[in-house]
């Protein structure tokens, strides 16, 4: 189930690519004008977790949309552009592309025909999988917005993507935030202020400004996109990806050099096991199944993140064996193991849905 959960990770990761480089020309287009990737996010814009990535900009990718019935506009395409990827683990990506015309009026002009081209698109395909396009609502920002709501399903796994064009004078700004599960609309409305604020020449820690008074006064915008933090001991809730599914995830205790229980299983050298006991209570109407393992993650001080090791048992207690079912008002509890270098410093613990990384937990380690 690990390598699965590896291999769907990658999957999104080409999709989520493959659907913001409609927007981009290619990597050249990128070097070509060192002014407009100046204002384009960086890393430290973004809540703790997040990392860079290289931007693809492959011409293979530049037409995602390849069963809409009229050839893709290239107003986009032609234009100055720069561009920026992030992820945080293997489930969540963040996308944006600027793309600068003379006037306002033309990059309206040209937002206005590249709208138009996705409006009249209801399916299309995206590295072999197939998606819908739907509307997606969101508060309005810059001079302009258009937001949608990507959904489909890889490998029998949900994705969905959240991607809005939006223009600030003349820069038009796409950004996508999405993966496994559903896209967490707040981090998409925070991350497109950021954008906007940025590209206009604002901080990016002015993005409460750079949307309209509407944006800026709807819980949405007022709410972190970074997880609820919390110590070790407190309890977290969190949503789930279904209608009444909602638990609440308490990290009992951290263990370090926790010990196998199997004499056969040890971690290598240099390395320790780390291991965390949780407790799910499922606070929903609806019945929750989820596999622990997938959603727990350990930061340490150098803000690096560690996913799930291999261990069949531990010294400390009892492991969550795989998918848990809990029903309404009922919980369990177990510990989720880590193998690190020995070195390594703990500082933190995440918990997501699993694979549905838009609602998170985050607790400090003392």
């Amino acid at each position: 189930m690990k390598l699965r959960a590896v291999q769907v990770g990658l999957v999104a990761a080409s999709v989520v690519v493959g659907i913001a480089a409609c927007g981009s020309s290619s990597s050249k287009a990128t070097e070509d004008d060192p002014g407009l990737k100046a204002q384009l996010l960086a890393v430290s814009d973004l809540p703790t977790g997040w990392a860079s990535m290289s931007p693809d900009g492959s011409d293979s990718n530049k037409n995602p949309f390849k069963d809409c019935s009229k050839s893709k506009p290239d107003v986009l395409d032609k234009r100055p552009s720069a561009e920026a990827d992030f992820s945080r683990g293997s489930t969540d990506f963040a996308y944006e592309v600027l793309s600068k015309f003379d006037t306002a009026d033309q990059a309206g002009s040209a937002l206005a025909a590249y709208t138009g081209y996705i409006d009249s698109c209801k399916t299309f395909e995206a590295d072999g999988h197939r998606l819908t396009v739907g509307q997606l609502s969101l508060p309005s920002a810059g001079d302009e917005s258009h937001p949608y709501r990507l959904s489909g399903e890889i490998n029998g796994v949900k994705v969905s993507f959240d991607v809005v064009l939006a223009r600030t004078g003349p820069t038009v700004v796409l950004i996508e935030n999405g993966g496994l599960g559903t896209a967490d609309s707040d981090f998409t409305t925070d991350f497109l202020g950021k954008a906007l604020a940025k590209a206009s020449g604002a901080p990016a820690s002015s993005s409460a400004s750079a949307t309209d008074t509407a944006a800026a006064s709807s819980p949405a915008a007022k709410s972190s996109a970074a997880p609820s933090k919390a110590h070790v001991g407190n309890p977290v809730e969190l949503k789930g990806d279904s209608a009444g599914e909602k638990i609440q995830v308490t990290p009992l205790q951290v263990v370090d050099n926790a010990k196998s229980s199997d004499s056969f299983i040890k971690p290598k050298d240099g390395d320790k096991y780390v291991a965390v006991q949780f407790l799910i209570e499922n606070t929903g109407t609806a019945p929750y199944s989820d596999s622990p393992g997938y959603g727990a993650t350990l930061i340490d001080s150098e803000s690096q993140q560690y996913k799930q090791g291999f261990v069949t048992g531990l010294s400390a207690g009892p492991l969550f064996s795989g998918t848990v079912n809990i029903a309404p008002g009922d919980q369990a509890k177990g510990f989720v193991a880590f193998e690190v270098p020995a070195a390594t410093v703990i500082t933190g613990v995440q918990f997501t849905t699993s694979l549905f990384g838009g609602n998170v937990g985050q607790w400090v380690v003392p």
